[in-house]
């Protein structure tokens, strides 16, 4: 399908990811409360990585997260994200950061693309409001750069 408009195809991925289903806001785009809000997750992820401190990574995950890290089988729910997190996340990452390249949220759902590490890799993450308004992972995945 072919649009002209890029909003229309933004609202068809969102669709798409969330299993077609209706959510109960609407609203396309995000307010600055939504977009603080994700940048919160974010952070608290980072600083996670940055002491290794598996518990609070897994802290911003939905219980039905989905983590899919390189050379590796899905992780899904959070149990299985507990077991990549602390293999994973047992020694610190003390220069780790996660830079954005772009933030769309339509209703409850969020999608950012980004890098991690200074540019070593690529990352699409994908965050899903929860019924208490938090904003939490759902989804996961990135890949290295290295050749």
């Amino acid at each position: 399908m072919k649009t002209k408009s890029p909003i229309v195809g933004k609202l068809v991925l969102f669709l798409f990811v969330g299993g077609c289903a209706v959510h109960a806001h609407v609203d396309v785009g995000a307010g600055d409360d939504d977009r603080e809000a994700i940048k919160k997750v974010r952070l608290q992820l980072q600083d996670a990585m940055r002491e290794g401190n598996p518990d609070g990574a897994t802290a911003v995950f939905a219980d039905d997260v989905v983590v899919m890290s390189p050379n590796r089988p899905a992780y899904e729910g959070i149990d299985a994200a507990r077991q990549w997190a602390t293999l994973d996340l047992t020694q610190t990452h003390p220069t780790m950061s996660f830079e954005i390249d772009e933030l769309e949220v339509v209703g409850d759902w969020a999608i950012e693309r980004g890098s991690y590490w200074q540019g070593a890799g690529k990352r699409i993450w994908v965050y899903q409001r929860r019924d208490d308004d938090s904003w939490r992972i759902k989804y996961m995945m990135w890949s290295s750069n290295s050749k």
